[in-house]
Formats: structure tokens, sequence, C-alpha cells
């Protein structure tokens, strides 16, 4: 057998070993915020001011700080994120549904639902803390 073909299939085989190792270590926690159940939130019993809350589910841990001012979510800050691929571009998308909303949907954004709802349980997390 060619140096070449040899090289081919040892790459090859690599890669397969790799993704049997690392899709399962990926996954874990996914069915854990796919599951989580947002609480409802009831913006008339939240005062102003500054609220924290966390997701501390496995690779999609994040902490936030949300702004509430006259009943309305006016700003959401993330403090720390863990390895969550959450840009800029889907916090914005589900901060549209959120700020300045009344009421505010707390829904995820297709194609990065888990993403999103982590960023959901942190927000809703804050925002329950907040509840009197």
């Amino acid at each position: 057998m060619p140096k070449a073909v040899k090289i081919i299939l040892i790459s090859m085989g690599v890669v397969v070993l790799l993704g049997v190792i690392l899709v399962p270590i990926a996954m874990i926690g996914m069915d854990d915020v796919r599951k989580y159940k947002i609480p409802d939130i009831d913006l008339s019993r939240i005062g102003d001011g500054e609220y924290e809350g966390a997701c501390t589910i496995s690779r999609w841990a994040m902490k936030v700080r949300v702004t509430v001012q006259d009943h309305k979510v006016r700003d959401i800050t993330i403090t720390a994120k863990m390895m969550s691929n959450l840009t800029g571009k889907l916090m914005n998308a589900i901060n549209e549904n959120i700020i300045d909303r009344q009421p505010p949907v707390f829904d995820a954004v297709s194609g990065a639902s888990i993403t999103g709802k982590a960023y959901l349980i942190a927000v809703t997390d804050a925002l329950y803390r907040g509840m009197e």
C-alpha cells in the first residue's frame, strides 16, 4: 500500500475516533437545557433595579445582569459565559422579543435553540429573583 494512502487512512481513522469521543462530550447538558421549563415572569411584580441571573448547565453556563425600569426590561448584559456560542447577532434577536416589550416574549430563536434557551434561562432566572 502506498505511503500516501496509509496516511489518508490513518488521518480518517483519527477523525472518526475524535468524533466518537468528542460528540458525546459536546452533548452533555443539552437535554437539560432543552427540557428546562422557562418560568412565568410577571414584570408588574418586579421593581426598578438590576438583577443577576444564571444558567448553570454544562457548556451553556452563563451569567447575566438584567436592568428593569417601569416594569419593563431595559437592558441585558452578559457578565460571564463559559463555552457558549452565543453571538451578538443571536443575543440581539432574542433581546428584540424581551427588551421594552410588554409582555416580553421568552422564546428561543430558531437555528440556535439550545444556546438561545440557555440565555433565556439566565435572563428569566434574574427576573424571577426580582419578583416580589
